[in-house]
């Protein structure tokens, strides 16, 4: 009785043992099973709300695919992209862990908007997606402001030079343009001194530089300012050395006008050549226009400057 009473005791010690080593055996593999299967995939877009200006520079964004237990690379797509909106790049190639760069842009002519985005992917038999918001408005009427040529050579001896600036609209602009002229050389003046445009029509600028002004170049800056806008353009100047005078002459003719009776004695004319810069030549004078029936003696003639 006792020895039969002891080998229960032993069995049942031992049935004991052996289901508690079973249920550990059991609740360690359920753990292992959990840690090779991973967790979720999940797909983030960072920052989820995203707005954009109609012919914009565009807006970045981030999208980034968790998915614990895999590595490969997937293909995501996107849905709700309005009219005149792309992204870029076209393909959305996601690596597990790492943040995928996008950048989202509205066209000129896009039209105002709200829109929900979606982005979804598959992996490991698992689907994965996420939601973002994304709004298009129109954008600021704004100029431009351009000078023509945009470098010019000025000579030292008062000889001007002129070049065109224009203020364009942009997106409806309409207003006027006010532009300051700053950074002339010294001994380089501009006229007008400012100028007010009208987008569309260009203005004329003269630039002198007075003679003896040292050669010099330098960058001049027209600022175009209208409330609170304001772009500049830019016109490089260089101030040169006059080109060498070149050998001419002028002639003049006393007195300049006639009355003469028809039939009646003529009367004369002088003529006289005046050198300039050196010129040392003769002058060869020949008179057209004279009306019918009148005669001018001694033509053509040669002229001596300074006789």
């Amino acid at each position: 009785m006792f020895s039969n009473s002891r080998y229960r005791r032993r069995l049942f010690t031992g049935a004991v043992s052996i289901l508690a080593t079973g249920l550990l055996a059991v609740g360690l593999a359920s753990c292992g099973g959990s840690g090779s299967n991973g967790g979720a995939a999940t797909l983030t877009l960072s920052p989820s709300s995203i707005k954009l200006t109609a012919g914009g520079s565009g807006q970045q964004a981030s999208l980034l695919l968790t998915a614990p237990g895999s590595t490969g690379a997937v293909t995501a797509t996107v849905s709700g992209l309005p009219t005149g909106v792309s992204i870029s790049p076209a393909t959305l190639s996601l690596t597990p862990g790492t943040a995928l760069p996008v950048t989202l842009t509205a066209g000129a002519s896009a039209a105002t908007s709200t829109a929900a985005l979606s982005f979804s992917t598959t992996i490991g038999g698992q689907a994965a997606s996420t939601q973002g918001s994304l709004s298009v408005q129109a954008a600021a009427a704004d100029f431009s402001l351009s000078v023509k040529p945009a470098s010019v050579s000025l000579p030292s001896n008062g000889t001007a030079s002129t070049v065109s600036v224009l203020a364009t609209a942009v997106n409806g602009f309409s207003a006027s343009v006010s532009v300051a002229i700053s950074g002339l050389p010294s001994g380089v003046t501009a006229q007008p001194s400012s100028l007010t445009l009208t987008p569309g029509t260009a203005a004329t600028l003269s630039l002198t530089a007075a003679a003896g002004t040292a050669a010099e170049s330098g960058t001049v800056t027209l600022t175009g300012t209208s409330g609170a806008l304001t772009h500049s353009a830019t016109l490089a100047i260089s101030v040169v050395a006059p080109p060498p005078a070149q050998a001419d002459f002028s002639l003049a003719v006393n007195p300049q006008s006639l009355n003469l009776t028809i039939g009646a004695a003529g009367q004369p004319v002088q003529l006289s050549a005046t050198a300039l810069d050196g010129f040392s030549g003769t002058v060869s004078v020949a008179v057209s226009g004279l009306p019918a029936g009148m005669t001018a003696i001694q033509a053509p003639l040669t002229l001596t400057p300074g006789t």
